[in-house]
């Protein structure tokens, strides 16, 4: 179904001025209570993957030990300090009490600059999206289901922080036949659907090849996480700069605006709009605290229609 919506083009907003908000929805209480586990029964493991371009690096994964042939995987995409053994090791739980296998992949920074990372590989590939990270994602995916004999067709994708950022302009910018959806929790900048303002924060330098890609993404589905505690504009690796500082001047006012100036976007244009945002109350910059948001969704508990 196309949603049409009316509301004021997206404008450049100045350093500390909230966007006006259209839309903005109360915080969501997750039916998910997260419980103690003193000890996992299911097993972290990991094994080394080379990538079509000789990159080799670590995947760690989590399988349920009785996962059905209904089983969904969830990427866990790391952030920052490129820590993947401990968001593998959190996201754990998930493998330990849902249907769901967890899979890691540690993009460590030799490998990966934050421009191959964070923002995808795109800069230097603009013509080239057979080179932008994300493919990586569908390289995995095939490997592992074949390496452990999986009927599965899909995978989720979620990032928290710096993978939120490599996980919201995966779904943005890239053709997946295999990415279900996508699940970005607070991140530190965004690509807003600017016309104005040239990658990573916008998207003028992509629009005379890729804009159809952009809109049909739109169709995609994406839940833009943000805690509403996670709004200290002097947090620790928090990118401030004036350039920055237009799409807000903390995580979630930036949160709040990128989805609000992508629905404005989508409206202006006529195109199919089929993401949606969730407050997350009370959670400030804390992955483990987002697990579960993640369980309501994947689960399907969470179940606010589309907006």
């Amino acid at each position: 179904m196309k949603l049409i919506l009316a509301f004021a083009p997206f404008l450049a907003i100045a350093p500390g001025m909230a966007f006006a908000q259209s839309y903005l929805p109360a915080p969501y209480k997750p039916s998910t209570t997260i419980r103690s586990i003193r000890q996992y029964q299911t097993p972290l493991n990991n094994y080394l993957f080379t990538a079509r371009d000789g990159r080799t690096f670590n995947v760690f994964y989590s399988i349920p030990a009785n996962a059905t042939a209904g089983a969904q995987i969830l990427f866990v995409m790391h952030g920052l300090n490129r820590d993947a053994d401990r968001y593998a090791e959190s996201f754990r739980y998930l493998a330990e009490t849902e249907d769901i296998i967890v899979v890691t992949p540690e993009f460590t920074e030799d490998l990966f600059t934050t421009a191959q990372y964070q923002r995808i590989g795109i800069a230097s590939n603009i013509n080239a999206p057979e080179n932008w990270t994300p493919k990586l994602i569908d390289e995995i995916f095939l490997d592992f289901t074949q390496r452990f004999n999986l009927q599965i067709g899909k995978y989720i994708l979620y990032g928290h922080s710096a993978g939120s950022q490599f996980t919201h302009r995966a779904l943005m910018f890239c053709e997946s036949n295999y990415l279900d959806y996508a699940i970005a929790a607070n991140a530190g900048t965004y690509t807003f659907p600017d016309e104005q303002v040239n990658y990573y924060l916008g998207i003028r330098n992509l629009l005379s090849r890729h804009r159809d890609l952009i809109n049909r993404n739109f169709g995609r589905r994406l839940y833009v996480l943000t805690g509403n505690r996670d709004n200290d504009p002097n947090a620790s690796n928090f990118t401030r700069s004036a350039e920055a500082d237009r799409q807000g001047i903390t995580r979630h006012e930036r949160a709040l605006n990128f989805y609000q100036a992508s629905r404005n976007y989508c409206a202006r244009n006529n195109v199919t709009f089929n993401w949606d945002l969730i407050i997350m109350d009370g959670v400030a910059h804390n992955y483990s605290a987002t697990r579960p948001y993640v369980i309501d969704i994947i689960t399907g508990k969470y179940n606010r229609s589309f907006q």
